[in-house]
C-alpha cells in the first residue's frame, strides 16, 4: 500500500490556511515518517508557532499511560488484576462499592460515579463550578468529587465510561510503588521509552516549547489555564510529542516497557464499547474488530484547549499522530487522514469517542508493528 502524500499535504494546508486546524500530524508507515507537518501557534501572545518539537497536552490520551503503569506493577506481583481497589489502598472509599476490582476500573466497567457527571451539558469546564480548580493538586484531591455518591451499577455489569475510575488506579500505583504517580511514570515509561520530550507539567510554569491550550474562536481566544487542573494525572494530563507518541508505541510493541503476555493483555480487547460488536475497550485504548482480529488502535483525548488522537493500524503498519492546542479539532483531521490513506470501504471505522451505549465482550488482539525492536 502506498501513500499519497501529496492529497494528505493538500488537506493540510487547507486547515492552516483557514485556521482550523493548529497543531501537529505525524504519519508513518511500518519505520518511515510519510508526513510531518505543523502549522499555527503554539503561543498566540509571543507569536511561536507550532513545531514538531512541540509539547502537546493529551487529555485522556494518556489513560494509557495508567493503564500500563498498572500492569507493570502486576508483571511485578505488586498488584493483582482481581484486587479490589479497597484492599489496595487499605482505606474505606465512600459509597464506592467493596467488590469493585482494578480490572473493573481499567476497563470503565466498575459502576463508580464520574467526578465530572456534574458538568453542565456540552459545557466541560463547568466541572469546576463548585470545587476552584486550582484546588485538585493530587489524585487524592478527586477523591471528594466522587466517593460519597451513589453507585450507577453493579461492578462488571456493563462498560460506562469513567475518569474517576483512573484516579482510583492512580493511587493504586503510588500505594504499591511507594513514588507519586508522576515520578513513577517518568521514571518507568517516560525514560525507558525514550520519551525525552513528555512530562506532566504545570500549567502556570509550562517549560519552553509547551504549546498552551486555546479555546474560543477567531478574534476571541483564550487559554484554557482557569479550565484543567494545574497539573495532570491518573486521568489523562501528560504533555508529548508526536514523535514521543511513536516512540511509546514502539517500546510498547517491543516489549521493552512490560513483558510480552501482559502487552498483549493490555492491548486486547476486554469489553464492548456499544453494540456494534466493532468496538471494544482494552485497558487504556480502543480496539476496533473486524473478522475476530484487530485492524485498529485508537487513543484519544478531549479537553477544553485540547484534541489528540493516536491511530494505529497493526496490519497495515500504519499510524496517525495528530495533536491540537484547539478543542475538538483533531478527530475530524485525523479521520480525514485515514479516509485518504485507505480506500472507501476497507473499514467500518468511525470514532469510538461518539458510541454512549454500553455492552460487554472480548476478542483476540492481532500484533501491533514496532520499529526497531
Amino acid at each position: 500500500m502506498e501513500i499519497n502524500t501529496q492529497i494528505i499535504h493538500e488537506l493540510l494546508k487547507t486547515k492552516s490556511d483557514n485556521g482550523s486546524f493548529s497543531g501537529v500530524v505525524l504519519v508513518r508507515q511500518q519505520c518511515t515518517n510519510m508526513i510531518k507537518y505543523a502549522c499555527g501557534m503554539a503561543d498566540r501572545s509571543n507569536s511561536i508557532p507550532n513545531t514538531l518539537s512541540t509539547r502537546f497536552a493529551t487529555a485522556s490520551a494518556s489513560k494509557m499511560l495508567t493503564s500500563l503503569a498498572v500492569c507493570q506493577l502486576v508483571d511485578k506481583r505488586k498488584l493483582a488484576f482481581d484486587m479490589k481497589i479497597h484492599d489496595c489502598l487499605g482505606r474505606q472509599l465512600g459509597n464506592i462499592s467493596p467488590d469493585v476490582t482494578l480490572h473493573h476500573l481499567l476497563t470503565h466497567s466498575s459502576g463508580i460515579p464520574d467526578y465530572t457527571d456534574d458538568r453542565r451539558k456540552g459545557d466541560r469546564e463547568s466541572v469546576w463550578n463548585n470545587v476552584p480548580v486550582y484546588a485538585v493538586q493530587s489524585a487524592s484531591d478527586y477523591l471528594r468529587l466522587f466517593v460519597e455518591k451513589p453507585m450507577k451499577f453493579r461492578p462488571g455489569e456493563r462498560y460506562l465510561y469513567c475518569n474517576s475510575g483512573y484516579i482510583l488506579l492512580g493511587l493504586a500505583v503510588e500505594k504499591a510503588s511507594g513514588m507519586s504517580f508522576c515520578d513513577y511514570v517518568a521514571e518507568n515509561i517516560f525514560g525507558p521509552a525514550g520519551m525525552s520530550e513528555s512530562g506532566y507539567f504545570e500549567s502556570d510554569r509550562l517549560p519552553q516549547g509547551t504549546a498552551r491550550g486555546y479555546i474560543g474562536e477567531p478574534g476571541d481566544w483564550r487559554t484554557n489555564v482557569f479550565s484543567l487542573v494545574p497539573k495532570g494525572g491518573p486521568d489523562g494530563g501528560a504533555y508529548t510529542t508526536a514523535r514521543d507518541l511513536m516512540r511509546f508505541w514502539d517500546a510498547l510493541t517491543g516489549y521493552k516497557l512490560l513483558s510480552e503476555e501482559l502487552t498483549q493483555k493490555m492491548l486486547s480487547p476486554q469489553i464492548e464499547d456499544g453494540d456494534t460488536g466493532e468496538w471494544f475497550y482494552g485497558y487504556g485504548l480502543w480496539a476496533n474488530i473486524q473478522d475476530g482480529s484487530t485492524v485498529k488502535f485508537s487513543c484519544i483525548g478531549e479537553d477544553p484547549g485540547v484534541s489528540v488522537r493516536l491511530f494505529v493500524y497493526p496490519k497495515h503498519g500504519v499510524r496517525i499522530a495528530v495533536l491540537s492546542n484547539l478543542s475538538e479539532t483533531a478527530a475530524s483531521l485525523a479521520d480525514q487522514i485515514q479516509d485518504l490513506i485507505f480506500p472507501a470501504g476497507t473499514f467500518k471505522l468511525g470514532d469510538p469517542s461518539t458510541l454512549l451505549s454500553c455492552g460487554s465482550g472480548g476478542g483476540s488482539c492481532g500484533a501491533a508493528p514496532r520499529c526497531g525492536g
